[in-house]
């Protein structure tokens, strides 16, 4: 009698150790989520933008680079740095031409770095694998979609302050005008996204 006691409370005994041992083996094989700091990416990798899905599966980009472009309040900034500037170059009694011709100039050269020339992105933070480092700001705006509301403002501000200028300068400074707005405004073309002109700032 004692043995076959014995042998129940074995047999009961080896039952939960291999019980304990399957769920053991199912936590271990859970799926698990893993983040991977962004600090062991590259640089070229690391230059891309969080992203959170929504409940209609859709990706919603939050490219803190580019977003900031296509508010209101940066719209009504941009119009306010144009009278700022025209105010300030006044000081000087330009002559009408040279005032609006510096105006055009000044507005072509910094809106030409900064949107056309710079690429990538100061801030060096992401989850996703989605290289944006060879990408300038023009290009990343409103995740590359085109003819959006942001893309045909920023097309029509240097297509009417050449407008405006053509109405105070004669042709010599007519044709300067024209190629130096040419410089802002054919980049901003569809047909020009991520074209390179003689392989000019690929890399």
């Amino acid at each position: 009698m004692k043995s076959q006691k014995n042998l129940s409370i074995n047999t009961e005994q080896a039952k939960e150790f291999e019980q304990q041992q399957q769920e053991a083996a199912i936590n271990t094989q859970s799926p698990t989520l893993r983040l991977e700091s962004p600090y062991s990416l590259t640089r070229s990798e690391s230059q891309q933008f969080l992203t959170f899905p929504t409940k209609e599966g859709e990706i919603v980009s939050t490219n803190i680079n580019s977003s900031p472009l296509t508010t209101k309040f940066f719209w009504f900034f941009y119009g306010l740095l144009f009278l700022v500037s025209y105010t300030l170059l006044s000081l000087f009694r330009f002559p009408k031409p040279i005032l609006w011709t510096l105006v055009n100039f000044i507005h072509t050269l910094i809106t030409f770095v900064l949107l056309h020339w710079k690429k990538g992105s100061p801030y060096d933070v992401s989850i996703t694998y989605q290289d944006r480092s060879k990408l300038t700001l023009w290009e990343q705006l409103d995740e590359e979609k085109q003819f959006t509301p942001t893309r045909k403002f920023m097309f029509v501000v240097p297509c009417v302050l050449l407008l405006v200028t053509s109405f105070y300068v004669d042709a010599f400074w007519l044709i300067v005008n024209v190629i130096t707005a040419g410089f802002v405004i054919l980049p901003k073309l569809p047909s020009f996204h991520k074209r390179r002109l003689f392989g000019i700032n690929k890399d």
